[in-house]
């Protein structure tokens, strides 16, 4: 039983060796789910791949596609195996200093009452992260009880804000780099049009669709953002100092929103484009098709009369030579 908790122990940290890895260089919300899907989480497996095995898993297993995120994971990744364990010793100092300076300033009752000790999952250290940023901000604008109650508002507020942003993110992710088909058909039809036949009018009228609801529902999330930032202001116009920090999370929300709804809309008016063009040439095929049978009608009914006319012709002849 203790060899088996002390190998969880070791996995546990090895894995959060890599989510910090990534989380430090930039590369967490892009790249730690596949890490984690693929069991990639294990740094020293990592560090321990030849050149060749670690590209591999990067592009093909991880799928990784951008040239310039690749070459800098394995640039990093050798950098991180030259420190070897000074560098675990890096991040745990690190973070533990940090933790500590934070806990400096909070007051003992705030700490027993909201700070969550040794947090594990992403909303617990979002929790205490919002805790601190609040504590400095606004503790001192309010009552000890009206701060509690404000902070466990925000948490659960922020929360799920956050959690709707981080899977509207992954609409940009998807369009640049999912293998999904239905998203692999978007990156199709929001190219070059020299590739596309008329077959492809109707898949292509689809993702039309399907991005139109995407635009929706970020769209409709903004419109929340906005009604809960004018929900901050006064009848005089203003924000209570204690609400700033809110304002500050709801504008910034709103800028990112707005960045995922102005791609969204360039796909959608990208792949509208070819649509109208698949729509010409389906069209134009059709126009051709209609003229064909038209003249296939004609030459048929010429034929027709033609040998109606002989017929008659032979009747008269018969007729005459009784």
């Amino acid at each position: 039983m203790e060899i088996e908790q002390d190998m969880n122990i070791d996995s546990t940290e090895s894995a959060n060796d890599v989510y910090l890895f990534l989380k430090e260089n930039n590369f967490l919300q892009l790249y730690w789910s596949s890490f984690d899907r693929e069991d990639y989480d294990d740094m020293k497996q990592l560090l321990e791949m030849t050149p060749d095995e670690l590209e591999q898993a990067l592009a093909q297993d991880i799928g990784i596609k951008k040239i310039g995120h690749l070459k800098r994971l394995k640039a990093l990744l050798a950098i991180h195996s030259t420190r070897g364990n000074s560098n675990e010793k890096e991040y745990e100092d690190k973070d533990a200093k940090k933790s500590s300076n934070k806990t400096q300033k909070l007051s003992a009752s705030i700490a027993s009452r909201l700070l969550i000790p040794n947090p594990i999952t992403e909303k617990h250290k979002f929790y205490n992260e919002l805790l601190y940023e609040l504590f400095n901000d606004s503790y001192e604008l309010m009552t000890h009880d009206a701060f509690i109650l404000y902070v466990t508002g925000q948490r659960q507020s922020r929360w799920k804000i956050k959690q709707r942003l981080d899977s509207m993110r992954l609409y940009k992710i998807k369009l640049a780099e999912s293998k999904d088909g239905h998203w692999q058909n978007i990156r199709k039809y929001v190219g070059d049009q020299v590739m596309l036949t008329s077959k492809d009018r109707k898949p292509a009228e689809r993702c039309v669709e399907f991005m139109a609801g995407i635009i929706q529902e970020v769209d409709s999330f903004i419109v929340e953002c906005k009604t809960l930032r004018s929900n901050l202001f006064d009848k005089e116009n203003t924000v209570k100092p204690w609400k700033a920090d809110e304002l500050l999370f709801l504008e910034n929300i709103i800028k990112d929103l707005s960045a995922i709804d102005t791609k969204m809309v360039k796909a959608k008016g990208d792949i509208f484009q070819n649509v109208c063009y698949l729509r010409r040439r389906v069209l134009e095929s059709e126009a051709i098709q209609h003229d064909n049978s038209r003249s296939k009608r004609r030459m048929k009914e010429n034929k027709r009369k033609s040998s109606n006319r002989k017929e008659q012709r032979e009747a008269v002849v018969r007729f005459f030579k009784k």
